[in-house]
């Protein structure tokens, strides 16, 4: 929440410990060091981009902040 965010279920996503220090305050991208492989937990470097959808709805919510 360091650019001003808060706590709406619209704005929440479950991250790993490791995952929440890559998403940083470079919306609507952000790097996932781990995933869920079905059996644990599993190191996965990936470069991620909030859909567009998803920002859309962000954006309506946050039109007046």
């Amino acid at each position: 929440m360091s650019l001003g965010g808060d706590d709406n279920l619209l704005n929440l996503r479950a991250l790993h410990y490791k995952n929440n220090l890559g998403k940083a305050d470079d919306y609507p991208s952000y790097t996932a060091s781990v995933k869920y492989d079905g059996r644990e937990n599993a190191i996965d470097e990936r470069n991620l981009t909030v859909n567009k959808k998803l920002r859309e709805k962000l954006k309506q919510h946050y039109k007046n902040s």
